[in-house]
């Protein structure tokens, strides 16, 4: 293998392919990064055995090869190199670095040693939507789930597939965000309605490297799942178990529902949940003096404010308290100016863009004495 490439191109595929690293991998094999120089192309592919991520990079192919070397090693001197221009050659196991003022040599292993990057069976059937849209969907309902080992049904994203839409989902049991794409937003299909489980910690790599202006297609077979765009290719496995049955707790009816501008309830709770002590509470009343909303918070040792909203209410309610960042969460995901809020004293909140029926979140109150 010998290659020329631009220093930027290197390391922006670097950066993408790292976060497959597997924190504390027993095989060595798993902290290396293998580049495979093929024809005109440029590879570099990360796995940690769950999720694969390969990328390419343009350059000059002198002389086609592959090799794997510590991806560690690897970007801190591309990222520590002055010069953009660096040639990369193989010598047997070492990867030899080459600039006008700088030379190393980093020993790595046969690519034969590499996991093999399992392949999707069927290459036919797909969904094809722009890097916006895919955003635009996974983006706000990722939040919703959580990071967790003890069910893995919390820490992913329900994809679930039917002939006239795709709805995406997610929860903590806390909160829970649905996305519905319609058939107007992508291009392609599946022969039939498909419901799966796709990685929390994939959906965010996705999020972090696929750009509005990509081309993204998904091909899933019955145990994985192909992202890819022009050059970048995500590989991941579906997660097992089953995703709640949420339709049971999306709330029909309401004990008062409010209507506000988005920004102005953003900016009240990020000023009362400074005294929202460790739990981050905040409680939620009706203003009658004032035709609005009362936010307050604070303890006896931190000490209290309160804010008032003018807002449109119909119905009052007794005092609601919700975890101010679980709300914040679900406002911040919202598109548009406006927000309706619907409260239940006892049972969960939905919040939505009253033009907007494709997103809403729920959060569930705190419960108190």
């Amino acid at each position: 293998m010998k290659i020329i490439v631009l220093r930027a191109h290197l390391k922006e595929g670097l950066v993408v392919v790292e976060r497959a690293l597997g924190e504390g991998a027993s095989l060595p094999i798993l902290k290396n990064v293998l580049l495979e120089a093929r024809g005109e192309d440029i590879t570099l592919t990360a796995t940690n055995l769950e999720i694969a991520l390969r990328y390419s990079v343009p350059g000059k192919v002198l002389e086609g090869g592959s090799l794997t070397t510590p991806l560690g090693l690897l970007s801190n001197i591309v990222g520590n190199l002055t010069s953009e221009r660096i040639n990369l050659e193989q010598k047997q196991q070492a990867l030899l670095i080459k600039t006008e003022n700088y030379e190393g040599s980093i020993n790595g292993m046969p690519a034969e040693d590499f996991p093999i990057i399992p392949k999707i069976s069927n290459q036919t059937e797909k969904i094809s939507m722009t890097g916006s849209v895919f955003r635009g969907a996974l983006g706000p309902v990722a939040g919703a789930a959580q990071i967790t080992d003890l069910r893995p049904e919390l820490s992913s994203v329900l994809w679930d597939y039917s002939i006239d839409n795709i709805r995406l989902v997610a929860t903590d049991t806390y909160r829970l965000a649905e996305k519905t794409v319609t058939g107007g937003q992508y291009q392609g299909g599946y022969p039939q309605p498909l419901r799966k489980l796709i990685p929390l910690r994939t959906i965010q790599e996705l999020l972090r490297t696929i750009k509005d202006t990509d081309e993204v297609e998904l091909l899933p077979d019955q145990s994985q799942l192909l992202v890819r765009t022009k050059n970048f290719e995500c590989i991941t496995r579906f997660v097992e178990g089953v995703f709640p049955d949420y339709q049971t707790i999306i709330p029909s009816a309401f004990t008062a529902e409010v209507t506000l501008k988005k920004q102005e309830l953003i900016d009240a709770l990020k000023l009362v949940s400074v005294l929202g002590g460790r739990n981050n509470e905040v409680r939620v009343e009706p203003e009658k003096t004032l035709n609005g909303i009362k936010l307050s918070s604070g303890d006896t040792v931190a000490g209290e404010n309160q804010y008032l909203l003018p807002v449109k209410l119909t119905n009052g309610f007794n005092r609601v308290t919700f975890n101010a960042r679980y709300l914040l969460d679900g406002l911040r995901s919202l598109i548009g100016e406006d927000v309706f809020w619907g409260i239940n004293e006892d049972k969960p909140a939905l919040l939505k863009n009253p033009k907007d029926p494709s997103f809403f979140y729920i959060i569930a109150p705190i419960l108190t004495s």
